[in-house]
């Protein structure tokens, strides 16, 4: 399954220079330090959100304070490495064993629960929004409730849900599952490999396109 022209365009925008570096964090004065993971996962979520979504959009974009659920309690329901995207090593150039681990870990932490609220602090075009709020607009996805969406959001061009980051060994690799909506019938879900960029920063490598809803002009297409 190929990328749209606007996310093939983005992955190759998000060069080293674009990476977005975990020192950028601006935290509330006497927090406590983030553990290793944590702070690599923020840094994860960041070059996502801003490299790709607010770059593309040129506004600002919602993330969604809890993690992706990604659930299916159906007899039918697909095994998760299917739903995910993620049978083939699709990302691995010549470092298939680094790319297991990383998405043996993403795997081991599906269901594991997700806090995402310090994503957009200190990030001028990120903004949280409440795990309930998302649910209400995806559960009435039209015109109305998605124009509330944006009058509440500041014109937000939509929102982000993440999965948990899977890393490998080193912290040379990550993996992530990203779901973005924004409009009725504009959204998808795309699987975004990561590399290590050097201090803390990281670069996509590569994306893959798991389910998508083709955009109308004027509704939610950013």
């Amino acid at each position: 399954m190929s990328l749209p022209t606007w996310i093939r365009s983005c992955v190759r925008a998000a060069v080293p220079g674009l990476a977005l570096a975990a020192g950028a964090c601006v935290r509330a004065p006497g927090a406590a330090p983030l553990p290793e993971r944590s702070r690599d996962a923020l840094a994860v979520y960041r070059t996502i959100a801003e490299s790709v979504y607010v770059r593309t959009a040129g506004r600002s974009v919602a993330i969604v304070t809890a993690g992706l659920d990604t659930a299916c309690g159906g007899a039918a329901c697909r095994p998760l490495l299917a739903r995910w995207g993620l049978d083939p090593l699709w990302w691995a150039r010549g470092d298939s064993s680094s790319a297991r681990e990383a998405r043996s870990d993403l795997l081991s932490r599906s269901a594991s629960p997700l806090v995402l609220a310090q994503v957009p602090e200190g990030q001028r075009l990120l903004q949280s929004m409440a795990p309930d709020s998302a649910a209400a607009v995806l559960a009435a996805p039209d015109t109305a409730h998605w124009q509330a969406f944006k009058e509440a959001h500041g014109g937000a061009a939509g929102f982000l849900r993440f999965s948990s980051v899977g890393f490998d060994r080193s912290r040379d690799a990550a993996i992530v599952l990203v779901e973005w909506e924004c409009g009725p019938a504009c959204g998808h879900v795309v699987a975004v490999a990561l590399g290590a960029n050097g201090a803390g920063a990281w670069r996509i490598d590569d994306m893959l396109l798991v389910s998508s809803r083709a955009p109308r002009p004027g509704i939610g297409n950013p």
